[in-house]
């Protein structure tokens, strides 16, 4: 297992560069429905969708315009070993198929979820980058091993691009209700499907309407530019 780390020079870094790709490669990045009412102490699990690269990049900006902590992101050992810089910004890997790394992640995890920083974890519980066609989630469910004594409420993203009539695409990102870790998702991992599902169905529903919600980053569609 690789931990990480949280450098202020590292975040600094990255910073200025996603600053530049936003407007680069991004129309806009959209916050869709509310935001979620969390406590102000104690860890928060972020499970995402996995459909592009840029994934772990818009759960950042969440952390930092809609959470207020810390990002600490799940990943597999080989992605870490690639890109060593992102262990400085809260990036750690494991071996999935090593159950020694395993049970090392779950610790390791564990600390981090009761310790001080307040940390938002997110992690990919597809396990894999997934095209987003519209099929069933196939979830994987390791992390219910892990031992918080701390409350810790999960918060599921969903993530989708759409560029419209735009030679850019816009980012849209919806957040679900709340599920306790501990006394709901340990008892009932499929509510995280379902969970997912409603995320999907809803994000969907309000591009059709030309509902755009939050603007985080750039400018927001116009309904113009999909009726032409």
């Amino acid at each position: 297992m690789i931990p990480a780390t949280q450098s202020r020079v590292h975040r600094w870094l990255l910073r200025r560069y996603l600053d530049h790709i936003w407007g680069a490669d991004f129309r806009s990045i959209q916050l869709l429905g509310g935001r979620p009412e969390l406590p102000a102490e104690g860890p928060v699990l972020l499970p995402s969708n996995h459909t592009s690269w840029w994934d772990a990049f818009f759960a950042l900006l969440l952390a930092e315009r809609v959470f207020d902590r810390p990002l600490y992101t799940l990943a597999l050992v080989d992605t870490v070993r690639r890109f060593p810089f992102f262990t400085k910004v809260g990036c750690y890997g494991f071996d999935a198929a090593d159950k020694g790394d395993v049970r090392a992640m779950l610790r390791w995890t564990t600390e981090l979820l009761d310790g001080p920083e307040r940390p938002l974890l997110l992690y990919f519980p597809e396990g894999r980058l997934t095209p987003d066609t519209g099929a069933p989630y196939t979830l994987r469910h390791g992390l219910r091993g892990l031992t918080p004594e701390k409350p810790t409420p999960m918060v599921p993203l969903y993530v989708s691009l759409h560029f419209l009539n735009e030679r850019k695409p816009t980012v849209f990102l919806a957040l679900g209700e709340p599920l306790s870790f501990q006394e709901s998702y340990k008892a009932h991992p499929e509510r995280l499907a379902a969970a997912f599902e409603a995320l999907r169905e809803r994000t969907h529903a309000s591009i059709a309407r030309g509902e755009w919600g939050e603007t985080l980053v750039g400018q927001a569609p116009k309904v113009r530019e999909l009726t032409g």
